[in-house]
């Protein structure tokens, strides 16, 4: 069952949310990506903004962009899909326990 939906604006878009994929994979979620976009004349951060500022009851999560973007936007489905799947809310606290190791470690 997918759980996760993500939309891109165009197909140059698709190798850096790839990541994101992979990340819900890792995490078993599982997720469907489609490519479509109302604003293609829009610059980058047009784009950005025509998607951030949508109304009241249409709930919009945006962390980032870029690769690091990608799977904070996973980490960030992952955590409210754990508040009802605790396997996906363990594994994404080992994914944290493991980023916490690596930093003490340096």
């Amino acid at each position: 069952m997918i759980e996760v939906g993500i939309v891109v604006g165009s197909k140059s878009d698709l190798p850096v949310i790839q990541r994101c994929a992979d990340t819900l994979a890792e995490l078993g979620i599982e997720s469907e990506v489609k490519v479509m976009s109302a604003h293609r004349s829009l610059n980058g951060f047009e784009s950005l903004l025509a998607i951030v500022q949508m109304p009241p009851g249409i709930p919009v999560a945006t962390v980032a962009i870029g690769e690091a973007g990608a799977r904070n936007a996973a980490y960030l489905a992952a955590e409210i899909i754990g508040l009802s799947r605790t396997e996906v809310a363990e594994r994404y606290q080992a994914v944290r326990d493991r980023f916490v190791e690596e930093a003490e470690r340096g």
